[in-house]
């Protein structure tokens, strides 16, 4: 069907509609919104903030260390972790290179884990410090061998949390022999770094980053999405909200390894200046204190999600209006829940109302 018998083109304010997209990689996107806001905070965990100077400076280093390890344009590199501050510095570290983030759920089994790396031929493979031990048994497939680059979770830890964490965990990790490992820290600030040459810029047709698909209809598939559906992605979405992003506050619970929480929750709102508050694992009560209490103004989520917290004590004469946008997805939204949230956030003072979003990984 052509566009224009299409009944949303005579729904839409066709003056509003992006006519040209920047044809530049995720990289370069970020850092224009980092140049413009260097001092406001970009990403948040656990108490600690990073603003986008922190930021931009860390991936910079990064570049620089992973080019000094042998990775280059059209490599890739395999990410297996939740939702911390070093995962999301390697995504734009490897953008930088123009290399390629292969996305994997760290709670696969050490069999599906294996597979998805060396399916892709990952020369290197990024791990938190707690999912390691998914990887430490595997043996790679002769001559196939990645580097390992482990990330520690007490280094991006407020040092209370930190101390606290190594006392629980011992500050132990049994590594595997046959790995070649690399601590994330030391490569970081390694000293053996090469500069990335200003000139290189990464092809925006280019596979950015690979994700995976649910696996509904049999194993999960991996989506190549090129730089250029990530930027253009940025950009629709923000015209879609219609609002100020610049200073705000997004939760950022679902994982990076899916497409609603990579290029949505992180790439989207960094590069709308917005501060992600990065969240490794779910949990309803941690969630919505985290909401109230940051007074979190952009939430994005599954369904029950979002039902937890129209369920959370007192909903119905909470304030309300410092939330600014909803936004439901991989899943079906029951009409119910949708008018029962949209009614909590009238009352609460808000005027948004909640949305749904489709297919995210996959286009």
């Amino acid at each position: 069907m052509a566009r224009e018998k299409g009944i949303w083109y005579h729904n839409m304010d066709r003056a509003k509609w992006v006519k040209t997209y920047p044809r530049c990689s995720m990289f370069e996107q970020l850092r224009v919104t980092a140049q413009a806001y260097p001092d406001l905070p970009a990403i948040e965990f656990q108490g600690n903030h990073y603003t986008y100077k922190q930021v931009m400076s860390q991936i910079d280093e990064l570049a620089e260390s992973l080019q000094s390890i042998g990775i280059h344009s059209g490599d890739i590199v395999s990410i297996v972790s939740p939702n911390v501050p070093q995962a999301v510095i390697m995504v734009y570290a490897l953008n930088k290179l123009g290399a390629v983030a292969n996305m994997i759920h760290p709670l696969l089994s050490t069999k599906e884990i294996q597979h998805f790396i060396e399916s892709t031929e990952s020369k290197a493979v990024l791990v938190l410090d707690v999912i390691y031990e998914r990887i430490a048994p595997i043996n790679w497939t002769a001559p196939y061998s990645p580097k390992v680059i482990v990330a520690r979770l007490a280094d991006v830890l407020p040092l209370h949390l930190s101390l606290l964490y190594q006392i629980k965990t011992g500050g132990k990790l049994s590594l595997n022999p046959n790995h070649e490992i690399l601590i994330w820290k030391d490569l970081l600030h390694g000293k053996n770094k090469r500069p990335v040459s200003q000139a290189f810029r990464a092809d925006p047709d280019a596979v950015a980053v690979i994700l995976y698909s649910g696996g509904t209809t049999g194993v999960q598939k991996g989506v190549m999405l090129t730089n250029y559906n990530l930027t253009c992605y940025a950009i629709q979405a923000f015209e879609a909200s219609g609002m100020d992003t610049v200073g705000k506050k997004c939760l950022c619970v679902l994982p990076l390894f899916h497409g609603f929480g990579l290029a949505l929750c992180v790439h989207t709102m960094l590069c709308a200046g917005t501060c992600i508050y990065l969240v490794p694992t779910y949990n309803f009560q941690k969630c919505n204190t985290l909401i109230f209490r940051k007074k979190l103004n952009f939430l994005c989520g599954v369904p029950a999600f979002f039902e937890a917290l129209s369920r959370y004590p007192d909903m119905d004469t909470k304030d309300l209006s410092f939330i600014d946008c909803l936004i439901s997805g991989g899943d079906v939204l029951p009409a119910k829940l949708q008018h029962r949230i949209n009614k909590q956030l009238a009352i609460g003072g808000s005027k948004a109302k909640i949305r749904e979003a489709y297919g995210q990984t996959e286009s």
